[in-house]
């Protein structure tokens, strides 16, 4: 009798009793909305040992696999994804069965039906009717921590701004409602401007409505809240005699920078700008009061922006017309040590006008300074009568400043156009420009490619533009509210990005649920107070 060796024998008993001949069959795919992303699940497959699943990104592009095969055991993934920059449209996916012997496909699924669906939904924890929430936003560079405004918030306050953070696990929080001190008086509607640091532990909140009497000449007041591991710490900043001190805030990544907007001085010398405060030992200090062009407007000071690494401040100013020449309007960009350098940036659109231009909505800057953004329009009349804007965008290069792009409204737009560019968003790493237009009359809810179709009833539902740097600046998407709100509507007009741009946030003062919390109904308009969509 014949002896095999160990090796044969141990070949042998390697070797798989039933060895694979044919691909297993076809596995059914299924998707859904998830917070932010997607949910893909199939059912298991006899045979199969593993899965692959592809995705064809666009109409003309391949099918490719996402990840690492997946075992025999799963049958679920989840993904999270910039919605704002996924092309809905046309994205495909498909899922593969496979063992030794081959794979199997399973048919494409198309996701277009679920882009009203994914983007997350915030509301306060407790509703109140009119609170407001999203009037003004801002978020932390990783896009795990967002400050919103609620200044019409009156459940036991005049006004309010809530924290939001992301939990280790991915779920969402609020992390805190904080509330300023109540005014003595409100001159007007009660406003906050609001900033937030990297680690969302600082968060500074402007109110330049803020009266300590009737007719205070010095209105205006800034509250840094920090956040110390067990509570939040609020402090003051000086305001000084100044009026709408506040208007606008921007803070450092290191939260150790501030910026303000300071209104009139009563007591000159002091001028309209920008004053600069650091944390030195625990205290917020003056040290820098950046005065405006001038011959500028008074208002020059109302619209600033502050780089998130604090090297640079920017604002959007403009002269008056000198006998017969029309006005000038620039963005001054301030940088250097301590500030103290600046250059002036044209604001002139390529369509002449005997009358100028203005300038009156939104400013951005990315985190070094190096990319700005800024609305401006055409004013049409003698009496000031507006016309159609852009946002213009400008480019740092070897510290020269260049206009590289004009950024127009889609050609499906009706009246007021100059509600295009009303807010404006630069990413951190200057690679995405979200433009806000709370006028847009475009069909369609959630991320839609353009170009649109005028929306059938004419409603103005709003959109939001999103562009992404690709050798030039290109529309990647227009960005449409998901529940097509009816009567007053502020979609598009405050928007934020973070770092890389994948996160953006929309607030939506006038959002009309009744919605609580995160993840709510936004198809029950029966209420109010305002929200914040996250794509």
């Amino acid at each position: 009798m014949r002896v095999l060796s160990s090796c044969l024998i141990a070949l042998a008993m390697a070797a798989p009793l039933h060895a694979q001949t044919t691909a297993p069959a076809a596995a059914t795919l299924t998707a859904g909305a998830e917070f932010k992303g997607l949910q893909l699940d199939w059912n298991p497959v006899a045979g199969a040992s593993r899965y692959q699943l592809e995705y064809r990104a666009h109409k003309t592009g391949p099918f490719v696999q996402q990840g690492s095969d997946y075992p025999a055991s799963v049958t679920v993934v989840r993904f999270r994804l910039p919605l704002h920059l996924f092309d809905w449209t046309y994205a495909r996916y498909r899922v593969a069965a496979c063992n030794s012997a081959g794979c199997t496909r399973s048919p494409e699924v198309s996701v277009s039906a679920l882009r009203r669906y994914a983007p997350g939904y915030f509301k306060s924890a407790q509703f109140n009717y009119g609170t407001r929430l999203g009037d003004d936003t801002d978020i932390s560079p990783d896009g795990l921590n967002f400050v919103a405004s609620g200044a019409g918030d009156s459940s036991g306050t005049n006004g309010a701004v809530y924290v939001f953070g992301r939990r280790s696990d991915g779920t969402w929080v609020q992390r805190a409602k904080l509330a300023p001190p109540i005014p003595p008086f409100v001159e007007g509607a009660n406003v906050m401007k609001v900033a937030i640091s990297a680690d969302g532990n600082t968060v500074a909140v402007g109110m330049p409505n803020y009266f300590h009497t009737e007719f205070d000449a010095n209105s205006g007041e800034v509250f840094v809240f920090h956040f110390n591991g067990t509570s939040w710490v609020r402090s003051r900043l000086a305001a000084g005699s100044r009026g709408e001190f506040g208007s606008w805030v921007g803070i450092n990544d290191a939260g150790d920078t501030l910026a303000v907007a300071v209104g009139m001085a009563f007591n000159q010398p002091e001028p309209y700008g920008v004053a600069i405060f650091k944390l030195t030992s625990g205290t917020w200090k003056l040290v820098r009061l950046i005065a405006t062009p001038k011959g500028s407007h008074p208002g020059c000071s109302n619209r600033g922006v502050l780089s998130r690494d604090g090297s640079a401040v920017a604002l959007a100013c403009g002269e008056p017309p000198i006998a017969t020449s029309p006005a000038r309007n620039f963005i001054r960009v301030y940088s250097g040590p301590n500030w103290t350098a600046y250059d002036d940036l044209p604001m002139q659109m390529s369509v002449s006008s005997q009358y100028g231009y203005g300038s009156r909505g939104g400013l951005a800057i990315d985190a070094t300074g190096d990319t700005v953004a800024a609305q401006i329009f055409l004013i049409v009349g003698p009496l000031g009568e507006v016309g159609p804007s852009q946002v213009h965008v400008f480019k740092r290069i070897a510290g020269v400043y260049s206009k590289v792009a004009e950024l127009s409204p889609g050609a499906w737009r009706a009246d007021q156009k100059q509600f295009y560019g009303l807010s404006i968003a630069v990413s951190g790493d200057g690679s995405t420009i979200a433009v806000g237009d709370s006028w847009d009359n475009g069909a369609g809810t959630g991320p839609l490619a353009a170009p649109l179709k005028p929306d059938p009833n004419g409603a103005r539902t709003g959109a939001i533009y999103v562009y992404r740097l690709a050798g030039s600046w290109r529309l990647a998407n227009i960005v449409k509210p998901s529940n097509n709100p009816f009567g007053p509507n502020t979609f598009g007009h405050e928007v934020a990005l973070n770092c890389n741009g994948h996160t953006l946030i929309v607030g939506h003062g006038d959002d009309a649920s009744h919605a609580t919390g995160i993840g709510g109904d936004w198809s029950n308009t029966e209420g109010g107070g305002g929200a914040v969509w996250m794509y």
